[in-house]
């Protein structure tokens, strides 16, 4: 049995100088929310740069820190040719999008663009997908960050777990969004500081034999030969990675649901201080973006090296847990202490991204919506805080409840997050249905696609993933098309219908 793996006091000086620094951000953050919009909206005063890390910290914290590295190392780095893909769509992504969203003066959500163009109940749907998917996301980061902190330091997960969330709630709560996305900025920093060193530390331990490594990655099926094997290109929705899946899935379909459907993604870029600066964000995160997942599915080949050439893969360590297991086995304090850091900052990023969107869809899309509207701009601010702290909460309920059910799921972190945010399909057609036709597509088309694609899009992946053994299983990246096929079916043939009847009339 493998000893437990513990922190030395120079690496928890370091973490404790980390999580100082975050509150004392948050601090200095929440002088400045006299208004609504300064505390969702960050004032709309947002740099491109400081914006850029803030997404990229958002979109990218649970899979580099914790699933790239696992992915590499279990399934090789076919991924990353998704995250090229993923990266050249993503400027055409936001620039379909983008436009239409800022085009509304003082709006704080995507979801009202849906009342302007449809009525109120496509935007009560989409924002009830939202809410979902990203607080089921954001417990699954938690539960993620407990079983890091267990491989890396011996905590009981429960303990992490109350920990991680109290802690994050509680900035999140004071910062508001200019809080959050300050913070953003310094854990990206801390993230990419903590990913250099495993990096070296890594390439040190096997003598720079890069040549080596890839040798063996290939003999192994963990590059990219698969691209010219002819299985690669045919249409099987049981393999776990095509090329359809790749293209059609992630290069295409992902970028076009983040920036058109997801209101964490659009949140922060309608926080700058125009459209061109949003747009420079989008282009910074974008450049950045795939050399530095290249360097986390690259981190998964070297401990793929290292731990069947160099030394003993270790029994009983699974491979979300094998990054952790080698920062505190084979690095010297105060190293430990630092990456530990970048991985909780790359944890806390998302789940107070999550927290704060929460409270602001919340605030903005339901009870604003409905009539709630308190008076003043300081009680407004207080019901924001008031928000955020019950979307913690919540989130916590939940981290909590797949303690009790996460030990039976046998996927990797990066399946699971992909699975979760299957709904956001559902979305983009609604969205692109309002952007794309002025007048054809009905209210009452978008509400029942809205309403059919919910429906399929939930019952799916617990139908076909989660609830069948791992051989009999649809790969996780077609699981989002039967929602998507659905909702663009119900919303076409509705339209035609009350269309052909307006006509006749």
């Amino acid at each position: 049995m493998l000893p437990p793996p513990t922190l030395e006091t120079l690496d928890w000086i370091v973490l404790v100088g980390y999580l100082c620094a975050t509150f004392a951000i948050s601090v200095w953050a929440s002088r400045r929310q006299a208004t609504q919009s300064d505390y969702f909206m960050a004032g709309r005063s947002m740099l491109p740069i400081v914006a850029a890390f803030s997404l990229f910290a958002t979109l990218f914290s649970t899979t580099s820190f914790v699933a790239a590295p696992s992915e590499g190392y279990e399934h090789g780095v076919m991924m990353l040719l998704g995250s090229v893909g993923y990266a050249i769509c993503t400027p055409l992504a936001a620039g379909a999008f983008l436009k239409f969203f800022y085009g509304r003066g003082d709006s704080c959500t995507l979801y009202e663009y849906l009342e302007e163009r449809f009525d109120w109940r496509a935007r009560s749907l989409a924002a009830f997908a939202f809410l979902v998917g990203r607080t089921l996301y954001a417990a699954t980061a938690c539960f993620a960050g407990a079983k890091l902190l267990d491989a890396m330091a011996g905590w009981d997960p429960y303990w992490t777990i109350l920990g991680m969330i109290v802690f994050t709630t509680v900035y999140t709560t004071l910062g508001g969004m200019r809080g959050v996305m300050f913070t953003d900025f310094m854990q990206t920093c801390i993230m990419l500081v903590g990913v250099v060193v495993i990096w070296f530390s890594l390439s040190s331990l096997i003598g720079h034999d890069y040549s080596a490594v890839w040798a063996y990655a290939k003999e192994h099926q963990h590059t990219f030969d698969r691209v010219w094997s002819s299985e690669f290109y045919r249409f099987d929705i049981h393999e776990r990675l095509t090329f359809w899946s790749l293209f059609l899935i992630y290069t295409v379909l992902r970028p076009f649901q983040d920036y058109g459907t997801d209101q964490l993604v659009v949140q922060r870029l309608l926080s700058a201080k125009s459209l061109a600066d949003s747009k420079k964000a989008v282009y910074i995160k974008t450049a950045m973006s795939v050399p530095v997942m290249a360097v986390f599915y690259g981190l998964g080949l070297l401990l793929f090296y290292y731990y069947n050439n160099v030394a003993s893969e270790p029994a009983g360590v699974e491979p979300d847990k094998i990054l952790p297991y080698f920062v505190t086995t084979m690095l010297e304090p105060p190293l430990p202490g630092l990456i530990a850091a970048a991985m909780l900052a790359a944890l806390m990023s998302t789940v107070s991204s999550v927290l704060n969107s929460l409270a602001t869809v919340t605030s903005i899309d339901f009870l604003q919506r409905w009539g709630f509207r308190p008076e003043g701009e300081a009680r407004k601010v207080l019901v924001g805080r008031a928000l955020t702290v019950g979307s913690g909460v919540v989130v916590l309920a939940i981290s909590l409840a797949l303690l009790q059910i996460g030990g039976s799921v046998k996927n990797s972190i990066m399946e699971i997050g992909q699975v979760i945010l299957s709904l956001w399909g559902v979305v983009l057609v609604t969205v692109l249905a309002g952007v794309r036709t002025r007048q054809w597509a009905t209210t009452d088309a978008a509400a029942a696609s809205l309403c059919a694609g919910i429906v399929v899009g939930s019952i799916v992946p617990y139908r076909f993933y989660f609830m069948v053994p791992p051989e009999e299983r649809v790969s996780f990246l077609w699981l989002c098309v039967p929602g998507i096929i659905t909702a663009a079916v119900v919303l076409v043939l509705v339209s035609l219908w009350q269309n052909r009847n307006r006509d006749s009339a």
